[in-house]
Protein backbone atom coordinates (compact mmCIF):
# COMPACT_ATOMS: atom_id res chain seq x y z
CA UNK A 1 0.00 0.00 0.00
CA UNK A 2 1.07 3.59 -0.55
CA UNK A 3 2.25 5.13 2.93
CA UNK A 4 0.48 7.97 4.26
CA UNK A 5 3.54 9.10 5.96
CA UNK A 6 5.57 9.68 2.82
CA UNK A 7 2.57 11.42 1.01
CA UNK A 8 2.72 13.92 4.25
CA UNK A 9 6.01 14.63 3.59
CA UNK A 10 6.06 15.23 0.03
CA UNK A 11 3.28 17.43 1.23
CA UNK A 12 5.37 19.24 3.31
CA UNK A 13 8.52 19.70 1.15
CA UNK A 14 6.17 20.67 -1.66
CA UNK A 15 4.19 23.27 -0.18
CA UNK A 16 7.31 24.96 1.45
CA UNK A 17 9.28 25.03 -1.47
CA UNK A 18 6.28 26.82 -3.19
CA UNK A 19 6.42 29.02 -0.32
CA UNK A 20 9.68 30.02 -1.00
CA UNK A 21 9.81 30.26 -4.56
CA UNK A 22 7.16 32.65 -4.21
CA UNK A 23 8.26 34.80 -1.20
CA UNK A 24 12.24 34.56 -1.14
CA UNK A 25 12.86 33.78 -5.28
CA UNK A 26 9.35 35.69 -6.71
CA UNK A 27 9.51 38.90 -4.54
CA UNK A 28 12.71 39.01 -2.75
CA UNK A 29 15.43 38.11 -5.14
CA UNK A 30 13.80 40.35 -7.81
CA UNK A 31 13.34 43.27 -5.62
CA UNK A 32 16.85 42.87 -4.86
CA UNK A 33 17.89 42.41 -8.96
CA UNK A 34 15.77 46.01 -9.84
CA UNK A 35 17.98 47.50 -6.68
CA UNK A 36 15.38 47.56 -3.80
CA UNK A 37 15.60 46.49 -0.64
CA UNK A 38 14.14 43.44 1.27
CA UNK A 39 13.24 43.41 5.02
CA UNK A 40 12.17 40.75 6.27
CA UNK A 41 10.66 37.19 4.50
CA UNK A 42 8.58 35.28 6.30
CA UNK A 43 6.30 32.03 5.34
CA UNK A 44 3.16 34.39 3.31
CA UNK A 45 5.08 37.89 3.65
CA UNK A 46 8.38 39.52 1.94
CA UNK A 47 8.53 42.74 3.35
CA UNK A 48 10.42 45.14 1.20
CA UNK A 49 11.77 48.74 0.48
CA UNK A 50 10.22 49.60 -2.91
CA UNK A 51 10.75 53.31 -2.40
CA UNK A 52 14.03 53.71 -4.54
CA UNK A 53 12.50 51.92 -7.28
CA UNK A 54 9.82 53.22 -10.29
CA UNK A 55 6.65 51.70 -10.42
CA UNK A 56 7.68 49.95 -13.14
CA UNK A 57 10.01 47.87 -11.16
CA UNK A 58 7.75 47.83 -8.27
CA UNK A 59 4.68 46.11 -10.41
CA UNK A 60 7.78 43.38 -11.85
CA UNK A 61 8.56 42.94 -7.88
CA UNK A 62 5.01 42.46 -7.19
CA UNK A 63 4.35 39.75 -9.85
CA UNK A 64 7.17 38.43 -9.21
CA UNK A 65 6.13 35.69 -7.01
CA UNK A 66 3.09 34.21 -9.22
CA UNK A 67 5.46 33.91 -12.06
CA UNK A 68 8.19 32.31 -10.25
CA UNK A 69 5.56 30.01 -9.29
CA UNK A 70 4.82 29.33 -12.91
CA UNK A 71 8.18 28.70 -13.77
CA UNK A 72 8.98 26.14 -11.17
CA UNK A 73 5.31 24.35 -11.57
CA UNK A 74 6.51 24.31 -15.39
CA UNK A 75 9.62 22.97 -14.41
CA UNK A 76 8.82 20.16 -12.73
CA UNK A 77 5.74 18.71 -15.07
CA UNK A 78 8.54 18.94 -17.74
CA UNK A 79 10.96 16.63 -15.71
CA UNK A 80 8.13 14.40 -14.46
CA UNK A 81 8.60 12.08 -17.42
CA UNK A 82 12.03 11.57 -16.96
CA UNK A 83 11.56 10.15 -12.92
CA UNK A 84 11.38 6.22 -13.92
CA UNK A 85 8.49 4.43 -12.86
CA UNK A 86 10.91 2.21 -10.10
CA UNK A 87 11.39 5.94 -8.22
CA UNK A 88 7.47 6.28 -7.50
CA UNK A 89 7.89 8.82 -4.68
CA UNK A 90 10.10 11.03 -6.28
CA UNK A 91 8.31 10.99 -9.48
CA UNK A 92 4.96 11.74 -7.46
CA UNK A 93 7.12 14.70 -5.62
CA UNK A 94 7.42 16.18 -9.15
CA UNK A 95 3.70 15.86 -9.87
CA UNK A 96 2.90 17.32 -6.85
CA UNK A 97 5.21 20.15 -7.11
CA UNK A 98 4.27 20.88 -10.18
CA UNK A 99 0.26 20.77 -9.23
CA UNK A 100 0.70 22.92 -6.39
CA UNK A 101 2.66 25.85 -7.65
CA UNK A 102 0.32 26.31 -10.88
CA UNK A 103 -2.30 25.94 -8.94
CA UNK A 104 -1.15 28.62 -6.40
CA UNK A 105 -0.12 30.57 -9.45
CA UNK A 106 -3.40 30.28 -10.93
CA UNK A 107 -5.53 30.61 -8.29
CA UNK A 108 -3.82 34.05 -7.21
CA UNK A 109 -4.33 35.76 -10.87
CA UNK A 110 -8.68 34.49 -10.35
CA UNK A 111 -9.28 35.60 -7.32
CA UNK A 112 -6.30 39.06 -5.80
CA UNK A 113 -7.12 41.15 -8.95
CA UNK A 114 -10.69 40.68 -8.35
CA UNK A 115 -11.14 41.03 -4.75
CA UNK A 116 -8.43 43.55 -4.38
CA UNK A 117 -5.99 41.90 -2.40
CA UNK A 118 -2.15 41.04 -2.50
CA UNK A 119 0.37 40.83 -5.10
CA UNK A 120 -2.34 41.13 -8.32
CA UNK A 121 -4.46 43.97 -6.87
CA UNK A 122 -1.01 46.13 -5.85
CA UNK A 123 0.04 45.39 -9.60
CA UNK A 124 -3.35 46.78 -11.02
CA UNK A 125 -3.29 49.43 -9.04
CA UNK A 126 -2.50 52.84 -11.18
CA UNK A 127 -2.93 51.11 -14.75
CA UNK A 128 -5.46 52.44 -17.33
CA UNK A 129 -8.30 49.91 -18.01
CA UNK A 130 -8.05 48.36 -14.69
CA UNK A 131 -11.61 46.75 -14.94
CA UNK A 132 -9.97 44.86 -18.17
CA UNK A 133 -6.70 44.31 -16.54
CA UNK A 134 -8.68 42.42 -13.67
CA UNK A 135 -10.64 40.27 -15.93
CA UNK A 136 -7.53 39.59 -18.15
CA UNK A 137 -5.60 38.62 -15.25
CA UNK A 138 -8.55 36.19 -14.05
CA UNK A 139 -9.48 34.69 -17.22
CA UNK A 140 -5.50 33.52 -17.63
CA UNK A 141 -5.86 32.57 -13.82
CA UNK A 142 -8.93 30.31 -14.48
CA UNK A 143 -6.87 29.37 -17.97
CA UNK A 144 -3.63 28.26 -16.05
CA UNK A 145 -6.26 26.53 -13.10
CA UNK A 146 -7.54 24.31 -15.94
CA UNK A 147 -4.43 23.11 -17.60
CA UNK A 148 -3.14 22.52 -14.30
CA UNK A 149 -6.12 20.01 -13.59
CA UNK A 150 -6.02 18.65 -16.34
CA UNK A 151 -2.39 17.94 -16.32
CA UNK A 152 -3.05 16.52 -12.76
CA UNK A 153 -5.47 14.14 -14.02
CA UNK A 154 -3.55 12.80 -16.93
CA UNK A 155 -0.12 12.30 -15.00
CA UNK A 156 -1.78 11.04 -11.92
CA UNK A 157 -3.88 8.00 -13.68
CA UNK A 158 -0.55 5.95 -12.92
CA UNK A 159 -0.84 5.58 -9.70
CA UNK A 160 -4.54 5.05 -9.40
CA UNK A 161 -4.60 1.77 -11.18
CA UNK A 162 -7.55 -0.16 -12.62
CA UNK A 163 -9.03 -1.77 -9.45
CA UNK A 164 -12.38 0.43 -8.06
CA UNK A 165 -11.62 0.42 -4.78
CA UNK A 166 -7.85 0.66 -4.31
CA UNK A 167 -8.12 3.66 -7.10
CA UNK A 168 -10.27 5.72 -5.26
CA UNK A 169 -8.64 5.14 -2.15
CA UNK A 170 -5.70 5.92 -4.07
CA UNK A 171 -6.54 8.95 -5.61
CA UNK A 172 -7.95 10.53 -2.67
CA UNK A 173 -4.94 9.75 -0.42
CA UNK A 174 -2.55 11.72 -3.12
CA UNK A 175 -4.46 14.78 -3.15
CA UNK A 176 -6.90 15.05 -0.17
CA UNK A 177 -3.80 14.55 2.37
CA UNK A 178 -1.62 16.65 0.70
CA UNK A 179 -4.21 19.21 0.54
CA UNK A 180 -5.25 18.89 3.79
CA UNK A 181 -1.25 19.13 5.33
CA UNK A 182 -0.01 22.06 2.94
CA UNK A 183 -3.44 24.01 4.19
CA UNK A 184 -3.10 23.39 8.14
CA UNK A 185 0.37 24.01 8.61
CA UNK A 186 0.63 27.07 6.27
CA UNK A 187 -2.21 28.32 8.56
CA UNK A 188 -0.33 27.10 11.25
CA UNK A 189 2.76 28.98 10.31
CA UNK A 190 1.42 31.76 9.51
CA UNK A 191 0.11 32.54 13.08
CA UNK A 192 3.95 32.48 14.69
CA UNK A 193 4.81 35.97 12.67
CA UNK A 194 4.21 38.34 15.28
CA UNK A 195 3.23 41.45 13.01
CA UNK A 196 0.29 41.73 10.50
CA UNK A 197 -1.10 38.39 12.06
CA UNK A 198 -4.63 38.82 10.79
CA UNK A 199 -3.82 40.06 7.12
CA UNK A 200 -0.87 37.76 6.89
CA UNK A 201 -3.42 34.46 8.10
CA UNK A 202 -6.27 35.34 5.60
CA UNK A 203 -3.20 35.54 3.11
CA UNK A 204 -2.02 31.92 3.85
CA UNK A 205 -5.73 30.67 4.04
CA UNK A 206 -6.87 32.74 0.96
CA UNK A 207 -3.25 31.57 -1.55
CA UNK A 208 -2.95 27.70 -0.06
CA UNK A 209 -6.71 26.89 0.48
CA UNK A 210 -8.44 28.64 -2.49
CA UNK A 211 -5.53 27.76 -5.14
CA UNK A 212 -4.28 24.89 -4.57
CA UNK A 213 -8.42 23.06 -3.44
CA UNK A 214 -8.25 21.98 -7.15
CA UNK A 215 -6.11 19.17 -5.92
CA UNK A 216 -9.38 18.03 -4.71
CA UNK A 217 -10.94 17.73 -8.33
CA UNK A 218 -8.35 16.09 -9.58
CA UNK A 219 -8.84 13.50 -6.68
CA UNK A 220 -12.92 13.14 -7.37
CA UNK A 221 -11.99 12.82 -11.03
CA UNK A 222 -9.62 9.89 -10.68
CA UNK A 223 -12.59 8.31 -8.09
CA UNK A 224 -14.93 8.32 -10.47
CA UNK A 225 -13.31 7.85 -13.58
CA UNK A 226 -11.97 4.50 -15.62
CA UNK A 227 -8.24 4.18 -15.84
CA UNK A 228 -6.41 5.05 -19.42
CA UNK A 229 -5.18 1.63 -19.48
CA UNK A 230 -5.96 -1.58 -17.58
CA UNK A 231 -2.61 -1.48 -15.12
CA UNK A 232 -1.87 -1.99 -11.36
CA UNK A 233 -1.96 1.75 -9.29
CA UNK A 234 1.69 2.10 -8.65
CA UNK A 235 1.88 2.13 -5.15
CA UNK A 236 4.32 4.61 -3.06
CA UNK A 237 6.21 2.92 -0.34
CA UNK A 238 7.71 4.39 2.22
CA UNK A 239 10.99 6.73 2.02
CA UNK A 240 12.67 7.27 4.51
CA UNK A 241 14.99 10.29 2.85
CA UNK A 242 11.67 12.10 2.31
CA UNK A 243 10.17 11.80 5.36
CA UNK A 244 13.33 12.75 7.14
CA UNK A 245 13.52 15.76 4.69
CA UNK A 246 9.85 16.16 5.43
CA UNK A 247 10.33 16.68 9.17
CA UNK A 248 13.31 18.82 8.29
CA UNK A 249 10.95 21.00 6.67
CA UNK A 250 8.20 21.43 8.91
CA UNK A 251 10.61 22.62 11.45
CA UNK A 252 12.20 25.32 9.08
CA UNK A 253 8.46 26.09 7.94
CA UNK A 254 7.10 26.47 11.74
CA UNK A 255 9.85 28.24 13.34
CA UNK A 256 12.30 30.44 11.40
CA UNK A 257 10.11 31.34 8.41
CA UNK A 258 7.00 31.37 10.12
CA UNK A 259 8.21 34.23 12.53
CA UNK A 260 10.06 35.97 9.84
CA UNK A 261 13.55 36.16 8.44
CA UNK A 262 15.07 39.63 8.90
CA UNK A 263 17.66 40.89 7.71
Amino acid sequence: MTDPLTIAAAAVVTYLAATIFHEAIGHGVVCMLLGGRVLSISSVFCEWDYRSLPRRGQRAVEAGGSLANLAAGLACACAVPFVPLTDPAWRYLLWLSAEVNLLQAGGYLMFSPVLGFGDWASFVRGLKRPTAWKGGLAAAGLALSIGALNYGIVQIDVFCGAERSLRSQQAWMLTALPYGCGALISCAAALWNPSRRRLIFTSAAASTLGGTSWLLWVGGVMANTPPQAPRAALLIPKNSILILSGAIALLFWLLPLGRGLKR
